[in-house]
């Protein structure tokens, strides 16, 4: 039997046009892909892959599926394994009550450092804030209407902007958990 390797991969931009289905259809003809789960419509995709295959060529492979089957242009997506992924959900530097309001950036490419976020500090606020953990951004705070948030979220899309190598996918901490019970079961 042939060691494998659980990864979670999360697609940035993926669209709501792709039905699920028939993405876990067409990944599954890959060949040392097993296991494989779709979950929720934005784009994560839960897989057992061949220990002898390298991150780089698991998102290879999906990368030409998004190019070819779904005219996708530069498909970008975070790769974890199962111990990459539970360290970022243990990471959280927030309280868990507010998996809802708590959003995390998961990087595609490089990770931010500290240095990148000390200048912005002016733009925190007590009812919307972001930390910097281990490369990965934790956002706690309103996901809409605010003022504050406004310039939270345009700060972190400066520099999280395509084509940087801070480029990043979010998703809420609430989803990352239901994307991790995924894994597990």
């Amino acid at each position: 039997m042939t060691s494998t390797t659980k990864y979670i991969i999360l697609v940035r931009a993926l669209s709501t046009k792709i039905k699920m289905k028939d993405l876990k259809d067409q990944l599954e003809k890959i060949k040392g892909f097993n296991n494989l789960k779709t979950f929720f419509t934005t784009g994560n995709i839960i897989v057992d892959v061949q220990q002898s295959m390298s991150k780089k060529e698991v998102c290879n492979e999906i990368s030409d599926v998004l190019s070819n089957k779904y005219q996708m242009e530069k498909p970008l997506m975070a790769i974890f394994n199962m111990d990459e992924y539970n360290d970022i959900l243990s990471s959280n530097p927030y309280d868990k009550v507010n998996e809802t309001k708590t959003v995390i950036f998961f990087p595609i490419n490089d990770h931010l450092t500290q240095s990148d976020c000390d200048k912005d500090k002016d733009f925190f606020t007590k009812a919307s804030q972001w930390k910097l953990v281990n490369g990965i951004i934790w956002y706690l705070g309103p996901t809409t209407g605010t003022a504050s948030d406004v310039k939270i979220f345009k700060l972190i899309e400066k520099k999280i902007k395509p084509g940087s190598n801070h480029e990043y996918t979010f998703r809420t901490l609430r989803s990352s958990q239901k994307i991790l019970d995924a894994a597990n079961k």
